[in-house]
């Protein structure tokens, strides 16, 4: 698992490429003495457009990250202009199983990153008890705040029923989002959402919370998957300053303890 992002799929797109052109080479030239040679040597690995006017099968071209980005924490967020807007790489503090990390995966989303709890395989649930931390200070005379939590549109594919996350401020009671049980091609679905969300490539989700009793304005809000799959890219805890915006507005303030 350790090497899975870095190397594994690029090994294999070269590993069946060459095992499909040997495969192509037996049948035209050891197979029966090479009887049907010719017969099946047309192109087809490398299709651009609809047409085979390419002189050769084509590798897809495959990129190996060899410096895949250790997810570290201790950002604490300032707020401005009515909200704090945080990439998800930018936690205050995270836990995982053992046998699973947090995993972060570069350019996933509308800005920085996305992360996420790996590997998929492995079951989460409540009692996981995987989380990411994000600390803010907010106005002291703020009460309450409407959270956006912006997620990859991942399909169902463990529960059919939707995955789901919990997220809550410290000292408070969280809030379970299922934010995917209507991604499916159900027909009361497959227009009206899972085309438009797949367009969109992201699931924005608001949850309203009044925010615990911080007699400095310190708090820290909580996410944890309860599902595989559920890949976190950007959290905005917004007190009437956000504005709709396609990025999900600039970054806030932040610094690292």
């Amino acid at each position: 698992m350790k090497e899975i992002l870095r190397q594994t799929f690029a090994d294999k797109v070269e590993q069946t490429f060459a095992r499909d052109k040997a495969l192509c080479d037996d049948y035209n030239n050891v197979m029966s003495n090479g009887k049907w040679k010719g017969m099946m040597t047309q192109k087809h690995i490398g299709y651009r457009t609809w047409n085979d006017n390419f002189p050769r099968d084509i590798m897809p071209k495959v990129s190996r990250i060899e410096d895949v980005k250790s997810a570290e924490g201790g950002y604490v967020f300032n707020h401005s202009n009515g909200y704090v807007s945080i990439e998800a790489e930018h936690f205050f503090d995270k836990q995982a199983p053992a046998d699973m990390k947090w995993t972060i995966i570069p350019d996933m989303g509308r800005t920085l990153s996305g992360i996420a709890l790996m590997p998929y395989i492995k079951p989460v649930n409540e009692q996981t008890n995987a989380f990411l931390s994000y600390k803010m200070q907010l106005p002291t005379d703020v009460k309450s705040v409407k959270v956006r939590i912006v997620v990859k549109s991942t399909l169902a594919f463990s529960n059919i029923k939707g995955h789901k996350y919990a997220v809550g401020f410290q000292g408070g009671k969280d809030s379970v989002v299922n934010f995917n049980h209507d991604l499916n091609e159900n027909p009361e679905n497959v227009y009206r959402i899972l085309y438009p969300t797949v367009a969109r490539r992201v699931i924005e989700k608001e949850v309203e919370f009044t925010l615990p009793a911080s007699n400095d304005g310190m708090h820290t809000l909580t996410f944890r998957p309860l599902d595989p799959g559920v890949v976190l890219e950007k959290i905005v805890v917004d007190y009437g300053g956000y504005r709709n915006s396609y990025l999900f507005m600039n970054e806030s303030p932040c610094k690292r303890k």
